[in-house]
């Protein structure tokens, strides 16, 4: 049904706008999922970013498991373990809590860090690493 501001077709539309206001809670809030359709309303190019990290990741996690070596997925694991914590320490540290993320399509630690941040930890340690390793 096509989106126009004539008789019927308008109130579908504010319907459509109201529910699209909705994010979803998960684990009492640890993480919160926004509607893509929001982000990219108010912001399209973090939506962008954020779907190519969760691709980038995938991508990744499939590298490391697909090459059978330990080694691989133990720097997979090591890539993420290492970036996260300095994340955490300045996400509550008070002290050092002095930035706010844009809140983008995916937010974890109730709604203060995007998961596409932690997942770029990631990517600038695996990536460059495996392809040294060829």
């Amino acid at each position: 049904q096509p989106l126009s501001r004539r008789g019927a077709s308008w109130s579908y539309e504010r319907r459509l706008f109201t529910a699209s206001t909705m994010a979803w809670s998960l684990l009492g809030g640890f993480l919160l999922v926004r509607n893509p359709h929001d982000v990219w309303a108010t912001e399209p190019s973090l939506l962008a970013v954020e779907l190519v990290f969760f691709l980038v990741f995938y991508t990744m996690m499939s590298h490391a498991q697909a090459s059978g070596s330990r080694k691989c997925m133990l720097l997979f694991l090591a890539s993420m373990a290492s970036g996260w914590p300095i994340e955490l320490l300045t996400l509550f540290n008070h002290e050092l809590d002095n930035m706010w993320h844009a809140q983008a399509m995916v937010m974890a630690f109730w709604g203060k860090e995007p998961v596409w941040m932690l997942m770029l930890y990631g990517w600038l340690l695996y990536a460059p690493t495996a392809l040294v390793w060829g």
